[in-house]
């Protein structure tokens, strides 16, 4: 079975609407039981843990009511950026060297391949030199995997959901993979919510200076997504392909 996959029921325990997950990987059942009560001590809204079972890696959380829609309008789309914008400075201070190291080269070579999957020609040493600035740009933070699916909503507040995937990466990481499944519904103003997130973290940065690495970003954020994600409609995976191609063009890449 495919250890990225996560199985889940809704179920009742002790007379409450809980849900029972189910983790094939030992790693993300550790995972998320390691980062939620990080999470919450830095004042985050998380799932309530109403079980654990260690020997079956299954936990059974207390079932969140609120809306969780694939669709983001702008304020909450705008509440998300915040919620992101608040795991930077929670987490800024966990500088990683490793994670510094491995990011930029695993987005060089996943770009890389997907040109090669996809027949594409592209510059090889402006690629080298766009990687070189985001090595430049680079500060850690958390990934915690910040696709629409992954907040639940209560009016002003917003839940987060799903902490088994939490890695140290790149800070704009959650941006990219959040705006990138937004584009699959209309077009978003990049810099504009580029721009909202910086204002909150590092407020003396310019947008124009991590516009081309935030859009490398993006297209990592794409190729993760259809590498990691057997669900994935074609429809989607079609959508994540034309974004690759466009932002592509647009570093003047491809």
């Amino acid at each position: 079975m495919d250890e990225s996959l996560n199985l889940t029921w809704e179920i009742t325990y002790n007379r409450k609407p809980c849900l029972l997950k189910k983790y094939i990987s030992l790693k993300r059942f550790e995972t998320e039981l390691k980062y939620i009560p990080i999470f919450k001590k830095a004042g985050f809204n998380v799932p309530k843990i109403e079980h654990i079972e260690k020997t079956k890696r299954q936990i059974i959380f207390e079932k969140i009511q609120g809306e969780k829609t694939e669709h983001l309008e702008k304020e909450k789309l705008v509440l998300c950026i915040g919620e992101l914008a608040k795991i930077f400075k929670a987490f800024s201070d966990r500088q990683s060297q490793e994670a510094a190291r491995k990011y930029p080269e695993k987005v060089f070579k996943n770009i890389i391949l997907y040109a090669k999957n996809n027949s594409l020609v592209i510059e090889k040493e402006l690629l080298k030199k766009l990687i070189d600035k985001l090595k430049k740009n680079f500060k850690s933070s958390v990934f915690k995997d910040a696709k629409p699916t992954n907040w639940i909503f209560q009016k002003k507040k917003v839940y987060l959901i799903d902490f088994d995937y939490v890695v140290p990466s790149f800070f704009l990481a959650d941006l990219a993979q959040l705006l990138t499944y937004q584009r699959r519904w209309h077009s978003l103003d990049i810099k504009k919510y580029l721009n909202i997130f910086l204002v909150e973290t590092i407020s003396s940065a310019k947008t124009k200076n991590y516009l081309q690495s935030f859009t490398l970003a993006m297209i990592n954020s794409n190729i993760m997504s259809q590498r990691y994600n057997p669900n994935l409609g074609k429809d989607t995976i079609k959508i994540f392909t034309e974004q690759n191609n466009e932002l592509l063009r647009q570093l003047k890449i491809l």
